[in-house]
């Protein structure tokens, strides 16, 4: 898996890595590895902004992805960070 996050992030601009890292981390995080699928909900995130620059926020794909964090900072107990995730999730979507 290391090698495949490497290549991913060298790919940041590509249109398919965040969809990738996004979906990679939601496999890991069902198998309770949450550190790991928050830091690569995190990593996906970078790439959609490398990708879209300031108009990542206008990404439905940002609010999913900061959904995801929400959720498994909630599952970690983490609720201020958390609330603070699907807070900005929330604003994306406006």
């Amino acid at each position: 898996m290391e090698q495949l996050e490497i290549r991913l992030e060298i790919q940041l601009e590509d249109p398919y890595t965040f969809k990738i890292m996004n979906e990679l981390a939601n496999t890991i995080r069902k198998h309770d590895n949450l550190a790991v699928a928050i830091s690569l909900y995190k990593k996906a995130l970078l790439s959609l902004k490398t990708r879209f620059k300031h108009s990542y926020l206008q990404q439905r794909d940002t609010s999913r992805i900061l959904i995801n964090i929400a959720s498994t900072e909630f599952i970690r107990l983490n609720l201020v960070e958390a609330n603070r995730y699907y807070e900005h999730a929330l604003s994306v979507l406006k």
